[in-house]
């Protein structure tokens, strides 16, 4: 009994101890993989032939493409819209009223009325025809609706002192609405009638029945609101009027005209505003913003490359000059090595032996500050030279980052289990 609790026992130890192996197997093969991808992306042997820009070129292309966008985006936009400027907009209102005077039956006058201007018999008279021509004139084309109505009222005052006995409207035409539709020019003809014998008749029978010495009129007038939309860039909002003066309660009648209510002049203010011109263009500027965001983001990650964060490249290169400073001579200017036979190393290591075998020192140049930089080593005709590259040395650190990362996970699995 005891044997086979022991060996129940040992079971899973086993399967665990061979899992243990299986993944120590796969982060060797991992670990190989990237060892030998950051020292291929490190060396620049006869066989790597990749195209390589240096850090100074990226950050010129970064901020030549920035500076090109912003242009193109400039221009776009200013092509995409328009700024109107303020202005003053002048208009007037006309209007000339006419009018014939029809008569009733009579032996007298053999045409059925009289032309406007003549002096009229208030006996004689049946009915007043008016005809209200109206006109708007505005200096630019707008969008404005013209609602009018026209409107009796009769009057009756004291004559001593004019002071009011009677105040009454009466509506002859109801409200009409016209509407201006990008002109700048609009015309409102209108024709009403008025029956003189019924406000005649009351002005009359009200100075008969309580005994007062009256002065009685009926004023005929077209009242015109003009007003234009709310998405306008300016403001409208007036009324104008036309007044016919009849006089009533009198043998003889003399139709006189308000000239006053007749010829209007004024203006208004346009605000200035933002108007689209061109939708396309709108769409290519919100593109070029979206590019130059993109863009910026990069150009900024560059420059703090160049004063804050440090990267792998410069640890790597900081690791190297302190842990091999007595071997290390940092140089200023390169000399000139084209006569020489070039031969490039794939490790600071294999330059070590270099050293140690000729007893030459390790020169140390910087070719891009925080981006390229070269170690040598001269021995007679032959120059032996490492280059480190900040670019290699971030993609290994990626890939590093990656097998760090598949590493955890395993772990975290294998200790579930």
């Amino acid at each position: 009994m005891g044997r086979k609790r022991i060996e129940k026992e040992e079971e899973p130890q086993i399967l665990r101890t061979t899992e243990l192996k299986n993944f120590i197997n796969i982060l060797k093969e991992m670990d190989k993989d990237v060892s030998e991808d950051i020292e291929q992306n490190k060396g620049n042997g006869k066989n790597n032939k990749r195209f390589y820009l240096s850090f100074n070129a990226r950050f010129l292309i970064n901020a030549t493409l920035l500076l090109v966008a912003l242009l193109m985006f400039i221009c776009s936009l200013f092509l995409s819209f328009s700024i109107t400027n303020e202005e003053v907009i002048k208009y007037n209102v006309s209007s000339d009223i006419d009018y014939k005077v029809y008569l009733k039956p009579n032996e007298f006058y053999d045409t059925p009325y009289l032309e406007k201007g003549m002096a009229y018999v208030s006996s004689l008279i049946n009915n007043i025809k008016v005809n209200y021509n109206y006109k708007f004139n505005i200096s630019r084309k707008s969008n404005i609706d013209f609602d009018y109505k026209v409107i009796a009222r009769l009057v009756i005052a004291n004559k001593s002192n004019s002071n009011i006995f009677f105040d009454k409207e009466y509506k002859l035409k109801e409200g009409k609405v016209e509407s201006m539709k990008d002109r700048t020019i609009h015309v409102i003809d209108e024709e009403t009638s008025v029956n003189y014998s019924y406000y005649n008749n009351l002005a009359n029978k009200f100075r008969s029945k309580y005994a007062v010495d009256t002065n009685s009129y009926l004023e005929v007038y077209l009242l015109v609101n003009e007003k234009n939309s709310e998405e306008s860039d300016f403001k409208l909002n007036n009324n104008s009027k036309a007044v016919l003066t009849i006089p009533l309660s009198m043998q003889e009648v003399n139709i006189a005209l308000n000239e006053s209510d007749i010829d209007e002049h004024n203006q208004v203010i346009a605000d200035s505003k933002v108007v689209v011109k061109n939708i396309g263009n709108v769409i290519i500027s919100a593109v070029l913003l979206i590019m130059i965001i993109f863009l910026n983001i990069r150009f900024i990650k560059k420059v703090l490359l160049l004063t804050n964060k440090k990267s792998a490249y410069d640890s790597y290169i900081d690791k190297l000059l302190r842990g091999y400073d007595r071997v290390i001579v940092n140089i200023k200017n390169k000399p000139n090595l084209e006569e020489y036979n070039t031969i490039k190393v794939e490790s600071f290591q294999e330059l070590i032996d270099v050293r140690d075998n000729f007893k030459v020192p390790i020169n140390y140049y910087v070719v891009t500050p925080h981006q390229k930089s070269e170690f040598f080593c001269v021995n007679n005709n032959d120059v032996y030279v490492y280059v480190v590259k900040a670019v290699d040395l971030d993609k290994g650190n990626k890939k590093w980052k990656r097998v760090k990362f598949y590493t955890k996970k395993i772990k975290l699995v294998l200790w579930l289990d």
